[in-house]
């Protein structure tokens, strides 16, 4: 599988973008924002990718549950706004 990595700054059109590629079948990506930065210094020395998947995990878990991402409004998605999705996180 290749990885690509895409960053942008700000009111870039990142949310037009990603709504793009959204319904590709061979692309999967974090919805709304990942600090890159962030991660990628909590696990630059780990070579266990079951530690690294670990460490997503439980470093953003409104990936997994969007109940808890306040900041982009994913806890109140549907025309009611009640609505949310839940991701398996194995």
């Amino acid at each position: 599988m290749k990885i690509i990595t895409l960053i942008a700054g700000g009111r870039a059109g990142t949310d037009l973008f990603q709504s793009l590629l959204d319904l590709h079948p061979e692309i999967s990506q974090f919805p709304g924002a990942f600090y890159f930065d962030e991660f990628i210094k909590k696990i630059e020395d780990e070579k266990n990718l079951a530690v690294i998947a670990k460490s997503l995990v439980e470093n953003y878990k409104h990936f997994f549950d969007s109940r808890n991402n306040f900041w982009e409004r994913h806890n109140m998605l549907g025309k009611n706004k009640n609505e949310f999705y839940l991701v398996d996180e194995n």
